[in-house]
């Protein structure tokens, strides 16, 4: 029953979640009208999940609808089955972002259909499961429902997303103002966990004078944190991250907007939960060398938003 009840949370309800995620069916799939009506239990399966109730989950499927895993042999029957078991899954799981693939839509007659896809589950810190599955969905009257779900697993695919735990401290909103200078910058994990956005805003008297986006993920090819830069005046870099203790060092190359070549190394050092240094040193634009920029401490002001990042 455990095994079943984690392939029905990874393969039936990601068919659903591209109703969620872009109103339609992925653009590869052209979809007629009767196959949209055929999809819709599996909309309304996700949605019911997603509020965490288990009895409009059930309401999708026919009053004898089955689970098989094909892996397994394990067998969920009935409607009543179906609830108690996502009941029980929305006590012990609450966390897993659900995505899929259809493959392919079959109408059997007038009153039944087949869907194959490929389904995914993400969950924060741990390798993407996926799954292949074949659902049969019958019509009652107007109303489509989920009659059966056969799955069975392939393998996961690999997460780098362990390789970005040592800067999740950095999740949330930083700050710091001196004088008429002001800094905010906003951190947080995105891509399952294996990419992290770090937005930062400059303004001066009130004013954004500067702001834009650092991307930072794991290189599997060199073994090193990575890291893009893109900013508002159009210029852009990359760079490697090393670690060493509390201190993060970051050599980056770059082109500013006139085509200048430009490299410097910055220096992030932890001081605890709530605040750390910022320090620039060894700048160049093509051959000139520019001072260091003075060092600065932010101050975390508000916690990560745990509603974004996908």
């Amino acid at each position: 029953m455990r095994a079943a009840r984690s392939v029905i949370l990874g393969v039936t309800l990601c068919v659903g979640l591209v109703f969620i995620c872009g109103g339609q069916p992925p653009a590869q799939l052209k979809v007629t009208k009767e196959e949209s009506a055929i999809l819709q239990p599996l909309e309304k399966l996700v949605k019911a999940f997603n509020a965490r109730d288990a009895k409009g989950v059930a309401a999708s499927w026919s009053e004898k609808g089955e689970y098989i895993s094909e892996d397994t042999g394990e067998r969920i029957e009935g409607r009543k089955a179906i609830e108690a078991d996502f009941a029980d899954t929305f006590v012990k799981n609450k966390e897993g972002h659900l995505e899929v693939d259809v493959i392919k839509i079959r109408q059997v007659g007038n009153d039944a259909a087949v869907v194959e896809g490929i389904a995914r589950v993400l969950r924060p810190k741990e390798a993407v499961t996926r799954a292949q599955f074949l659902a049969v969905l019958v019509r009652q009257g107007d109303t489509w429902l989920i009659d059966s779900v056969r799955e069975s697993n392939l393998p996961a695919v690999d997460s780098n997303a362990v390789y970005l735990e040592e800067l999740a401290w950095l999740n949330g909103v930083w700050h710091f103002k001196d004088a008429d200078t002001e800094v905010s910058l906003e951190c947080s994990e995105v891509a399952n966990g294996n990419f992290r956005t770090h937005r930062f805003h400059v303004k001066s008297k009130g004013e954004v004078v500067h702001e834009g986006t650092q991307i930072i993920g794991w290189d599997p090819a060199q073994r090193q944190l990575r890291s893009w830069v893109f900013a508002s005046d159009g210029s852009f870099g990359e760079g490697f991250i090393e670690h060493a203790g509390n201190r993060w060092t970051l050599r980056v190359s770059g082109i500013l907007p006139d085509g200048d070549k430009a490299s410097a190394t910055q220096i992030i050092t932890r001081k605890g939960d709530n605040s750390f240094t910022w320090h620039v040193t060894d700048r160049h634009v093509g051959t000139q060398v520019l001072p260091n920029v003075p060092e600065v401490t932010l101050t975390k002001i508000a916690a990560a938003d745990t509603k974004k990042g996908g």
